[in-house]
C-alpha cells in the first residue's frame, strides 16, 4: 500500500482525488512525523530466507535418497555456518 502523509490543508480536494485514483492513500495529520505505519502481514521474507527455508525441510527429509537429495543434503550442511536455520 503507497501512503502519503501530509499535514491538513496542503493537498487540495483534486490532488487527494487524483492520488486516490493512483492508488496511494492519503493521511492527513497535524505532526506528520509522529505517524506511524503498520504492516498487518508482517515482515515479508527475502528470497535468501525462503530458499534457506526450503533447502533446511528438503536437508531433513529422510525418505529420499536420490542424488539429488544427497546433494541438497550436502549443500545444506555447507551453509550451517550461516545464520539462516
Amino acid at each position: 500500500m503507497n501512503v502519503l502523509v501530509t499535514k491538513p490543508n496542503t493537498l487540495t480536494a483534486e490532488d487527494k482525488a487524483a492520488l486516490r485514483e493512483a492508488g496511494i492513500v492519503v493521511v492527513e495529520a497535524k505532526r506528520p512525523d509522529d505517524v506511524r505505519l503498520l504492516d498487518p502481514a508482517g515482515p515479508s521474507m527475502k528470497p535468501d530466507d525462503l530458499f534457506y527455508s526450503a533447502l533446511q525441510a528438503l536437508a531433513q527429509s529422510s525418505t529420499y535418497n536420490t542424488p539429488c537429495d544427497k546433494f541438497v543434503k550436502c549443500l545444506a550442511a555447507l551453509t550451517k555456518a550461516d545464520t539462516h536455520d
